[in-house]
């Protein structure tokens, strides 16, 4: 009181120029219709430099003609919430970046199939899909077998396993998509999420392995080769040791 005057233009001065635009707006309607109701969240500019969030909400007083004549008006200070709020969205933007910088897919699963939160790996994993969150697990990628290359069913798919609340531990399958011709080798993790507050039924984490898995699979057969060349020069050698004692005894003869 003892630095401000009673007037309508020392309390705009220290409100941001847009959210005083919205409240004049507001304010307007609100005179010409009672059923536009008068509430914005403004920002206030502080003696101290800071910014203070407050919610406005007021209702015209009216004369017997409708004309209003007076406001009455309540002040909620928002600000610990607001704070909360920019805190929160920091955190969600850190720990986008962090999910964007893996190379692995993180999907979270909800328990109607729909991918409710993924990575830009994930996104590439699964065909290079665009639409925004939430939108349905693709129908068109398969799960093979890496050995047999047989269609994983039910029991072995680690999608169904996963919505169902199993934790799936680095299981190697052939992921494919039917209406494309890539394929890969991707190693499959899941673990269910228990929050009550969430529609997050599972997270998924596929790790492309198919240069490590064609490596292992090139190392076994050049191990099989190793084996198959040793058996045969043993065969060789035990087939020559008969055919020297035959020799010998062809020479005694």
């Amino acid at each position: 009181p003892a630095t401000k005057k009673h007037l309508a233009s020392e309390w705009q001065e220290l409100i941001d120029p847009d959210d005083l635009q919205i409240a004049k707006e507001n304010l307007a309607a609100h005179m010409d219709d009672p059923a536009h109701h008068y509430d914005q969240i403004v920002r206030y500019l502080c003696a101290d430099g800071s910014t203070a969030w407050v919610r406005c909400r007021g209702i015209a007083v009216r004369n017997e003609a409708g004309r209003a004549i007076r406001m009455l008006g309540a002040h909620t200070d928002l600000t610990a919430l607001k704070a909360k709020e920019l805190e929160a969205k920091r955190s969600t933007a850190l720990l986008s970046q962090i999910m964007n910088t893996t190379q692995g897919a993180i999907i979270a699963l909800g328990f109607d199939h729909q991918v409710l939160s993924i990575n830009k790996a994930g996104r590439h994993f699964l065909g290079g899909v665009n639409e925004p969150t939430p939108f349905p697990w693709p129908d068109d990628i398969n799960f093979f077998d890496n050995e047999t290359f047989e269609l994983l069913g039910e029991k072995k798919h680690p999608i169904p396993r996963s919505l169902k609340g199993a934790v799936v531990k680095g299981e190697v399958s052939v992921m494919t998509r039917t209406r494309g011709r890539d394929h890969r080798y991707v190693r499959v993790s899941s673990s269910p999420v228990s929050a009550e507050d969430s529609n997050i039924c599972c997270v998924l984490v596929l790790d492309d392995v198919s240069e490590q898995e064609m490596n292992r699979q090139q190392v076994e057969r050049t191990s099989r080769l190793d084996a198959l060349g040793q058996l045969t020069g043993g065969i060789a050698h035990d087939f020559n040791n008969l055919l020297a004692t035959v020799q010998y005894a062809l020479q005694l003869a």
